[in-house]
């Protein structure tokens, strides 16, 4: 027998090899399959010669035993070496998937993390992305090179069973495979580049408007190695061919286009600023990209038509590599931030756009600005694209729950307030014994707030809370209780096991209330992914103490004040250092009492999100465990946010207080406080004047809550002063008509309602005028 290619230097006699490797032992020892896997090589080397002039020196070494154990274990390449599985001798395509690793790591430039990757994931890491993606399209070029069918397939077919295997086709991907993070998409640009009408695969003609040779894609791999960025996704790839001078912008920008990688300058530039603002109108949609980095885009718009004027801005159809569009918005004079939107509606998964509901103060020019997440969850992406709608609305807030709805006197809480439409600067209320310590609205479907209850407050019926600004108000019957006692029960510690469980993780949580907590009937959830879920209900008869810090194993032993173990021996943490993973906490009444949400590289969210939680938890994600940690603890001098950045990557201190941290890993705009209603600074007793205010605005963007003396124009009466968290405010007297002159009506509306100011109102009062004398 000769081998396929017809080399007569490689002859191995007359042999008997099947053509058909059969349906299993002992049917699979077919020499035929070992002869295959090396024409494939054959082939690559040939291709390589045909786009290079030459052949590559570098030794390739291809394994494959026709009895290699079970289950299947899939095909693998690695430091020169292809190890190809038992049942993957005649997947043509699987094998030169494999073999473009090897080329890619000879002839151009990769920094994949390697792992486990999908065809259906528009929110991998993009530089797993490009790296299995280019292996793919050296697979389709090779096959189209030598004229063989169907080379815009890849296929890995199950040899021993009769599922037929697994198969994908990159000439049209689905909507799931687009986007710049996604690994067909990587593949399907640069093959459309290379593919024609001659292409044998199976249809007539050509979709796109290109037909280059190959050398032309190849010219840009090579330049990548001979001059490497320092992360390489299919982004780099289009500037290097650009760079180079490839040329065919146009068609480039139509295959790009088709597969949502919008890699050019939007129509509304240049808009970077306040100042080149493009005008938007309440109706109007406009598409832009961020492009080139870094970029943002201001539009303006004028509110013509009364002072407080409800408005939505909202982004749609944003493919940004996994980064969140941020829209802020500024009045009039520039300074003035009326908004901003942080993250996306997390009950929708992993969803991209942003939504913004705000309130006008006044009449006049208002400005947008749109700009990728700082600190990104995806920050090998620097390019994306989104829609930008304005609309003039007229809704009215409204409370489906809070979680949790009870907290015992004496303890404090970070609770959560659900619902519909919560303007940017809505404020909750609850009942007397309560004390907002701080607030934020996340979207308009969920405002966070952190709570104390007074010390010695009697048992009390389910109180009332509200929310609202700006006139319209929501209030929800029974949502909390005041409980006579008890304690405040968190989440503390996660221990992540390694790939062999071993040793197994560990989960921990504390009592931070004012007593203690009878656990029976509450439960912890831990998920990996969609079907690696377990849950631990064992606490019958289980006390937590204040300030005790309780282990959870996986395994049987004896319960302790500090331990408690699987009795039942019937179950397992499914976390894991390498995988991403959730973590819910529930009390007997099923309320979702803490949540956790981490990435196992500190960039991506999963396209299927590992969250048991409720809609409206987990966002941001924490980061993910590195190579030198496999704990993730909550900042001891941290509050309970139901966010990740209450969480930081540290050593174990499993059974005592955590380690204090900087919260390095929330991924959000720089100088962005925690909550914007947060403690003021007391005024100067010689307040300095205010600035005159001049025709052209400053802009600020970002940047509020600075330590600016107030002038008493700026308050206008002392009329005494309270004390407020430990500092002394002055509270003023419900304005005269003429002393109010310029101050926004969504602030001075409460004024004269109630004839007094609350500390919500002042804060908020004190926080525009901070920025207006600026």
């Amino acid at each position: 027998m000769r081998s396929a290619i017809g080399q007569t230097s490689v002859d191995f006699g007359e042999t008997l090899a099947p053509a058909a490797i059969g349906t299993g032992p002992p049917y699979t020892e077919l020499a035929s399959q070992a002869f295959n896997a090396y024409d494939m090589g054959v082939y690559a080397a040939q291709w390589v010669e045909f786009v290079e002039g030459a052949r590559p020196t570098t030794l390739l070494r291809i394994g494959w035993n026709p009895n290699r154990a079970t289950p299947r274990t899939g095909s693998s390449y690695g430091g020169g070496n292809l190890n190809l599985a038992d049942d993957d001798g005649y997947d043509d395509a699987n094998i030169l998937h494999e073999i473009g690793h090897y080329l890619t790591s000879l002839y151009s430039r990769s920094n994949s993390p390697g792992g486990s990757h999908g065809i259906s994931d528009p929110y991998q890491d993009a530089r797993l992305s490009w790296g299995e993606g280019l292996a793919t399209w050296f697979s389709g070029a090779i096959l189209q090179h030598f004229g063989l069918p169907l080379p815009h397939v890849y296929s890995d077919r199950n040899s021993f069973g009769t599922s037929g295997g697994f198969s994908y086709q990159y000439e049209t991907p689905s909507s799931s495979q687009k986007g710049p993070a996604a690994e067909v998409a990587t593949t399907a640009a640069m093959w459309d580049i290379i593919d024609s009408s001659e292409t044998a695969d199976g249809s007539a003609g050509d979709d796109d408007a290109l037909a280059l040779p190959d050398a032309a894609p190849w010219r840009v791999l090579r330049h990548l190695r001979a001059s490497p960025p320092t992360v390489m996704t299919i982004e780099d790839f289009w500037d290097r061919w650009f760079l180079l001078n490839s040329g065919y912008f146009q068609q480039m920008k139509d295959i790009f286009y088709a597969l949502e990688m919008r890699y050019y300058p939007d129509d509304y530039e240049p808009d970077d600023s306040p100042e080149t603002a493009r005008r938007i109108t309440p109706g109007e949609t406009q598409s832009r990209t961020f492009y080139p980095f870094p970029d943002e885009d201001w539009a303006y718009f004028d509110n013509t038509v009364y002072s407080e004027t409800q408005f939505r801005a909202r982004t749609s159809g944003a493919n940004l590599g996994l980064n969140n569009p941020v829209i802020e918005v500024f009045g009039p004079d520039g300074q003035v931030l009326l908004g901003r939107n942080l993250y996306e509606n997390s009950s929708r998964t992993n969803n991209q756009n942003a939504e913004l509901l705000f309130v006008t103060p006044q009449k006049g020019r208002h400005y947008i600005r749109v700009t990728r997440l700082a600190g990104s969850l995806a920050p090998d992406t620097l390019y994306g694209f989104y829609d930008l709608a304005l609309t003039i609305v007229d809704v009215t807030p409204s409370i489906t729950r809070v979680v949790p709805r009870t907290i015992p006197a004496g303890g404090a809480a970070t609770v959560s307030i659900q619902g519909q439409n919560f303007t940017y600067h809505s404020r909750p209320w609850f009942g007397d014994d309560v004390t907002i310590k701080s607030w934020e609205v996340l979207y308009p479907e969920l405002l966070v707030a952190e709570l104390e209850v007074r010390s010695g407050a009697a048992p009390a019926p389910p109180e009332r809370v509200g929310i609202g600004r700006d006139c319209r108000y929501a209030v929800l019957s029974g949502a909390m209780t005041i409980a006579p006692s008890g304690g405040v029960v968190l989440l503390n510690e996660i221990r992540l096991a390694d790939s062999d469980f071993s040793p197994p993780a560990v989960l921990e949580i504390t009592n931070r209330g004012p007593g203690p907590q009878d656990l029976s009937g509450w439960r912890i959830t831990a998920a990996r992914n969609t079907t690696a879920v377990t849950t631990f209900d064992q606490f019958a008869g289980v006390t937590l103490h204040p300030g005790i810090y309780m282990q959870v194993f996986d395994t049987p032993g004896t319960n302790t004040v500090e331990n408690v173990y699987d009795n039942a021996n019937s179950m397992q943490w499914p976390l894991l250092r390498d995988s991403d993973g959730a973590v819910e906490l529930r009390n007997p009444a099923g309320e979702l009492v803490d949540y956790l949400r981490f990435n196992r590289n500190a960039r991506y969210p999963r396209s299927v999100r590992t969250e048991p939680g409720d809609a409206g938890w987990g966002k941001p994600d924490a980061s993910g465990v590195n190579s030198t940690s496999t704990t993730l603890a909550r900042d001891r001098a941290g509050h309970d946010s139901n966010q990740g950045w209450d969480w930081v990557l540290a050593a174990g201190t499993l059974g005592r207080i955590n380690t204090s941290a900087t919260f390095t890993n929330t991924p959000t705009p720089v100088g962005y406080p925690d909550f914007l209603a947060s403690p003021t600074p007391t005024p100067t007793d010689s307040p300095t004047p205010s600035p005159t205010p001049t025709a052209t605005p400053t802009f600020h963007p970002g940047d509020i809550n600075l330590d600016h003396a107030i002038t008493r124009e700026d308050l206008f009466l002392f009329a005494a002063s309270w004390q407020i968290d430990g500092a002394s405010i002055p509270i003023i007297e419900k304005p005269s008509a003429s002393s109010r002159d310029g101050l926004p009506p969504y602030l001075y509306g409460d004024l004269d309602k109630n004839g007094f100011v609350d500390h919500a109102d002042l804060l908020l009062f004190i926080e525009y005028w901070f920025d207006r004398a600026r």
